[in-house]
């Protein structure tokens, strides 16, 4: 095929032979050229060559209409020339890359850098382009580093191609004044014979239709001197025309569907340019609107509708935009005014609601979008790379679709069973990750508005808040969702979900989509038969599949994918390959109706109609709705009495009040119920306390509290942290206290108790230095019984605090001070006695010199040693009784009674004191008998019986 000029342009042109024949001469040059060169650097691009030249030229003279009248030779050779110009710089070579790339040269009205620099700010940003970029211009990720050394990789002609496609407006313009860029810096002359002016003008008109046509205004008055006819030129007008008729090549005839039949395009943009083009059918013009071009187009996916609509909206737009400027450039010249274009609108079937409602998908522009709220939210410093945390957020997702189904059919009276279904299928290349909810579903509504805007909860919205909420606002349903990040997170799994899903009480249809977080346009297609309920697929890499496949959770706060939700209700089924190495957690057994975990101790709060919680179970856990918080509960203490751990606790929340940071992994501030659950807690510990089992035997009695042996409960931290130090202020006391044994009963200490007991003398028993455990020691080797006003304890190991970091020094600083503290309670110390192994005594020490009182040093045995003041009272010790076992020292106090001084602050937080106070009264020492304790304490076996 030859390029041919259109009649009407040839029958004006030939008015002018020099015209006539160095146009025809350019025409059989360029269609030489382009007939026997592909596009080096647009292996995929649809049709640029003869036949799209020729329908542009064809084009612009039917654009014309009437106005071809007045057309002169300058305005057709002008207006011939720029078509084939405006993609010439699309048929560059290699070597003329090269050359251009080399050039100085510029039209420095327009372009404030030459090539060389464009190159290398396009080189900059080629390195950093993401996936999506890389695999839109080359059709896969890429080594974006570009290499021009002559033989070029596939991947960097396309790089190439991308640079040339964004300037080669700029290119046609420049090789109209300068040539067409050849080997070794040479130029081939372009329209040989056509003066210089002339095909300025036609590089300025080729070089228009990828700019404003309002920017080359100021170039032409200055170049010219004239805007209406530079050169004798119609210049915007023919800017008009060509940019007009190169948007009408849309038909398909330029994407031969044989092509694609025989070819597979890499390019995702370049597959879709071609199937838009086969998408259009038919353009027609004629009817009772001579002005519109009437457009049929069946689009086959969302993307090829969504590209096409862009088109046809652009293509309106340049027409309002060319019809103005023309009236503006025009309008007020009688003769020149009547410059029009043929058509001023265009229509397409997709404009047809009929025709839009018969598609197979919905014809929308749907995108993740991200909320304003969270903008500044990612999934990395939420959740870092672990796989499990998407598994929570599905099942947390899944969760609430189920118990808001469960509100609604209970609301109607009908039978609803929840079901959620989880399970890894192995289909012989992938594994997918897979989770069914027989929940509400999700409407297009909420597809478009809420499930593709991160951030964006439906649980804001007027609907939701109609059928879930109360009078007040609060929600009737227990819903985890908080901050709109559940479908990122899913992300977490693998690059690409697909989606299935149908709304209940809706005559919609269901809807399925696949969606990658860059997807350009996400194509939603209709569904029909689905039931209620969502279903979500996820293809998994590598790395969640070792990560899920096997017990990982070693790490801090680790739970695994599988042991998210703890309860027994809804029912979750989880179905994984057998080579799978997983331990499912057994649920907690719960009511349905009331959510109460069966066996745990509960109460309510203003904001939370359920907290659960209990010391039993064999691990702290907190859950959330059902859903295990990350955060290692145990290690946090109630603010007071700060002995007390936290116990387990499972928190109904359905208004999202508990202070969960935004990955929901910890706790970001104290409970708001948490002087509520002390309350509790203290309740629960003066049971346990008052119920301690006794065995006619004091020294197994004291040693069963030290173990902790109050049934299953791990409520009171006396263990292996007690610790005998000298504080700063210049007293000696416990920084973890236990239980004081007394002849007829045993003491807690705590302030109101030690207040109340009126002791006159402690005994404070320690076990050997290097013995690991107290409960190691043999408590045989107690003395008799102490009468009620004197009370012993025991603790192991000895420990030394600051500066007090040795057996000498510890010795001597408890004769230095005379203040005990127990408690919030300081204690006058007046005379003091210790018995201690001879192995820890200097020599010294017998002659007093550490001392800076009267201290009495004496051997008592071989074995032991004592030092007193010289005033020391009648000892309680007899210590030649004792034999070798695990005590290295006894410490005896003699105390005032009552105390002579007081802390001056108390903590108003003490949630134990009112309670001691009101369930045991003055009556502080506890009798080793049941019975006594039940005659003594009646409230206690009354009211708090319930926490048995």
């Amino acid at each position: 095929m030859n390029l041919q000029i259109p009649d009407k342009f040839k029958s004006i042109l030939e008015r002018n032979q020099k015209y006539l024949g160095n146009v025809l001469t350019t025409l059989d040059w360029y269609g030489g050229v382009i007939r026997n060169r592909k596009p080096e650097f647009f292996p995929d691009y649809t049709d640029h060559g003869i036949e799209h030249i020729q329908s542009v030229l064809n084009s612009t003279e039917w654009l014309t209409g009437e106005s071809i009248e007045l057309f002169s030779e300058k305005d057709v050779a002008a207006i011939v020339l720029s078509v084939l110009l405006h993609d010439y710089g699309m048929f560059l070579t290699y070597d003329g890359l090269i050359t251009l790339l080399e050039s100085e040269e510029r039209i420095e009205f327009f372009d404030k850098k030459t090539w060389k620099e464009l190159w290398a700010e396009f080189e900059s940003e080629v390195r950093r382009w993401d996936d999506k970029k890389q695999i839109d211009v080359c059709g896969k990720k890429v080594d974006c580093n570009i290499i021009l050394d002559g033989d070029l990789r596939d991947s960097t002609k396309r790089i190439i191609g991308e640079f040339l496609r964004r300037h080669h407006p700029r290119l046609a313009h420049e090789i109209a004044l300068n040539g067409f860029p050849g080997i070794n810096g040479s130029r081939i002359e372009f329209a040989n014979g056509i003066d210089n002016d002339l095909k300025d003008i036609a590089g300025l008109i080729a070089r228009s239709h990828g700019m404003n046509l309002r920017d080359t205004f100021l170039y032409i008055q200055r170049k010219f001197g004239v805007l209406r006819d530079p050169y004798s030129v119609k210049a915007i007008y023919l800017m008009t025309l060509l940019r007009i008729a190169d948007y009408l090549q849309f038909t398909n005839e330029r994407a031969p569907k044989d092509n694609l039949s025989t070819y597979t395009i890499p390019s995702p943009f370049s597959r879709l340019q071609w199937s838009i083009h086969n998408a259009v059918l038919n353009t027609t013009h004629n009817g009772n609107d001579p002005e519109l071009i009437n457009v049929v187009a069946r689009p086959k996916t969302v993307k090829e509708y969504l590209e096409l609509e862009s088109l046809f909206k652009g293509i309106q737009y340049e027409l309002d935009h060319s019809w103005a400027v023309l009236g503006e450039v025009y309008g007020e010249n009688k003769e020149l005014s009547k410059l029009k274009i043929r058509i001023r609108r265009i229509k397409s079937t997709l404009e047809d609601e009929e025709f839009k409602s018969e598609l197979p998908y919905l014809p929308k522009e749907i995108l993740f979008e991200s909320h304003p709220d969270v903008v500044k939210l990612l999934i990395q410093p939420l959740y870092g790379d672990d796989p499990s945390f998407g598994v929570r957020e599905l099942l947390q997702n899944s969760l609430d679709a189920c118990r808001e189904r469960m509100i609604k059919e209970s609301q109607k009276g009908n039978n609803y069973e929840p079901a959620i279904r989880i399970e890894v299928d192995n289909n012989g290349e992938d594994y997918l990750f897979k989770i069914y909810d027989n929940g509400m579903g999700m409407s297009e509504e909420i597809i478009l508005n809420y499930f593709f805007k991160v951030g964006s909860t439906y649980r804001n919205s007027l609907d939701w808040k109609r059928d879930f909420t109360d009078l007040d606002g609060l929600s009737t349903v227990q819903r985890s969702g908080k901050f709109g990040v559940g479908v990122l997170a899913a992300f977490l799994l693998g690059d690409e979900i697909y989606v299935k899903t149908k709304r209940l009480e809706t005559k919609e249809s269901g809807y399925s989509f696949t969606a990658r977080i860059d997807d350009r346009a996400i194509e939603i297609r209709k569904e029909k038969g689905l039931k209620p309920g969502t279903l979500i697929q996820v293809k998994m890499n590598k790395k969640t599949i070792s990560e899920l496949s096997s017990e990982y959770f070693a790490a801090y706060g680790k739970i695994h994918w599988a042991n998210w939700f703890k309860l027994s209700f809804p029912k979750i089924d989880i179905n994984i390959p057998d080579n799978w190495n997983i331990n499912i957690d057994n649920k907690l057994e719960i009511e349905r109706e009331t959510s109460k975990v069966k066996g745990w101790y509960y109460f309510e709060s203003k904001e939370f109609p359920l907290i659960s919680w209990t010391f039993d179970h064999k691990k702290s856990i907190l859950l959330c709705n059902g859903i295990q918080v990350p955060e290692v509960i145990r290690k946090r203490r109630l603010t007071y009495p700060t002995f007390l751990e936290y116990p387990s606790l499972s928190i109904i929340d359905p208004n999202g009040k508990l202070p969960l940071s935004l990955s929901r992994n910890e706790l970001t501030d104290k409970l708001p119920f948490e002087s509520k659950l002390s309350t509790e807690v203290c309740k629960k510990f003066i049971w346990e306390l008052l119920n301690a089992p006794y065995n006619n035997n004091r020294n197994s009695f004291q040693e069963n509290l030290q173990k902790k042996e109050w049934g299953n409960s791990r409520i009171i931290d006396f263990g292996n942290s007690s610790e005998f130090m000298v504080d700063y202020k210049g007293s000696f006391k416990w920084a973890h206290t236990d239980i004081l044994l007394t002849e007829n009963g045993y003491i807690f200490p705590h302030q109101h108790c030690i207040k109340k007991a009126q002791l006159n003398k402690l005994v404070i028993i320690i076990g050997r230095s290097k013995s690991n455990r107290r409960n190691e020691m043999n408590l045989k080797y107690l003395l008799p019984p102490a009468k009620d006003s004197c009370a012993y304890c025991l603790i192991s190991p000895l420990r030394f605090r600051e500066q007090y970091h040795n057996m000498n020094n510890f010795i001597s600083t408890i004769f230095e001070h005379n203040v005990i503290s127990i408690d919030e309670i300081l204690l006058s110390c007046y005379e003091k006695r210790i018995y201690i192994k001879q192995k820890f005594v200097p020599n010294y020490f017998y002659d007093g010199i550490p001392f800076k009182q009267d201290v009495i040093g004496n051997v008592i045995n071989d074995r032991w040693a004592t030092f007193s003041t010289d005033r020391s009272s009648i000892s309680e010790v007899d210590i030649n009784q004792l034999e070798d076992g695990e005590i290295d020292m006894i410490i005896e106090l003699d105390i005032l009674n009552p105390p002579e001084v007081e802390l001056e602050i108390t903590n108003e937080n003490d949630m134990l004191l009112p309670l001691l106070e009101y369930y045991m009264g003055d009556d502080v020492i506890i009798p080793y008998s049941i019975e006594e304790r039940k005659k003594r304490y009646p409230k206690v076996f009354e009211e708090l019986v319930i926490y048995s």
